[in-house]
């Protein structure tokens, strides 16, 4: 029975399935037996969640979830497709409906990806250091000094992200509904639908793109200017990717 490196063990969530979903836990079952690679679920997750297969029927990540958990133990019986999933380097970046739910499994991978809510968090951290903070409005007192301020945050982030995301994986600008549903099941079995401009902004928001991407971009940005990135731009990015890159810790721009 082959088998193959499991890496290390992190969970992933697949957006449209539940972790206890039975295509899930057999999926999860033949990583953890060295059936599949570990980051088996992330590659799945790499699909455009609204993709569909040539005869347009079923979702394309559907199809191929079902191939690869029926012919794990025999991977020449796998469609074409199923295999280079399996054995092609993850994609530079790739849109993860559930992004928010997978910040830990990307820090366990050999190469990083950051999300917009990274950036965020690196332009708080650089407010922090300012001295800077959003005062919390009568109509917005639900929330907490903190939280107001990481809202603020993201709001700051979404534009310099949207810069990284159109050179980076433009397509998802072009076409954002190919990544995100425009309806989902809430509570009670409620069908909810999103507006084209809404839907846009979840597939930017859920955009991750790998650590050296993210870093060339920086280095074309202080070298010699990107669209879209600024000084307090390349100083958010700077922050961002010096966790990754020590070598970054300390290089301040002057502004």
């Amino acid at each position: 029975m082959p088998t193959v490196d499991t890496g290390p063990k992190f969970e992933f969530s697949i957006h449209h399935y539940y972790d206890d979903s039975p295509i899930v836990q057999t999926l999860q079952a033949h990583i953890d037996a060295g059936l599949l690679p570990f980051d088996t679920l992330m590659r799945i997750a790499t699909i455009p969640s609204e993709q569909t297969d040539e005869g347009g029927e079923y979702r394309l990540a559907w199809v191929l979830m079902h191939d690869i958990a029926h012919n794990a133990e025999n991977p020449k019986k796998m469609r074409a497709d199923s295999r280079k999933l399996l054995t092609s380097e993850l994609p530079t970046a790739f849109v993860d409906c559930n992004a928010r739910y997978n910040e830990d499994a990307y820090t366990q991978l050999d190469t990083m990806y950051y999300r917009m809510g990274h950036l965020a968090r690196a332009i708080r951290s650089r407010r922090e250091d300012e001295g800077k903070h959003t005062e919390v409005t009568p109509a917005m007192r639900e929330y907490t000094p903190r939280e107001y301020e990481l809202r603020h945050c993201v709001g700051l982030a979404r534009p310099l992200w949207r810069a990284l995301v159109a050179r980076a994986m433009p397509s998802v600008l072009e076409n954002p509904g190919l990544y995100f549903p425009a309806s989902y099941i809430g509570s009670f079995c409620n069908v909810y639908h999103l507006g084209k401009r809404r839907v846009a902004r979840q597939a930017l928001g859920s955009t991750v793109i790998r650590d050296d991407v993210v870093m060339e971009l920086y280095n074309e940005a202080v070298q010699t200017g990107m669209r879209g990135v600024g000084v307090k731009g390349r100083e958010d990015l700077r922050i961002l990717l010096s966790d990754e890159h020590p070598e970054l810790d300390g290089e301040i721009e002057v502004v």
